[in-house]
């Protein structure tokens, strides 16, 4: 019972490291999107999506998404953007050099 309690208590302890972490990056972070940037985003991370959050609710910017074979995580990157007000497109893996 003791272990377990202290298991549950350091994963609440890393749960908020992360979060506190994650709202630093994105403070820091959206400083590097600028106005009229195109952003390229492969792959989901909640690290990413809120600076790009930030970045949203200050500047006018667009973004390119990976599809992300095989599990197509980009339509969900590219939905969350698209709620947020950013023009998005979504573009399959092997073509991004052509966008």
């Amino acid at each position: 019972d003791r272990c377990r309690r202290e298991l549950v208590e350091r994963g609440r302890a890393f749960a908020s490291t992360a979060r506190a972490s994650r709202a630093k990056i994105a403070a820091v972070g959206h400083a590097f999107v600028q106005d009229g940037a195109t952003v390229l985003v492969h792959g989901a991370s909640r690290v990413v999506m809120a600076l790009l959050a930030r970045a949203a609710s200050q500047k006018h910017f667009s973004a390119v998404v990976t599809e992300g074979r095989p599990d197509g995580a980009g339509a969900g990157v590219a939905a969350e953007l698209r709620a947020l007000g950013v023009p998005t497109r979504v573009v399959l893996d092997a073509a991004v050099a052509h966008h």
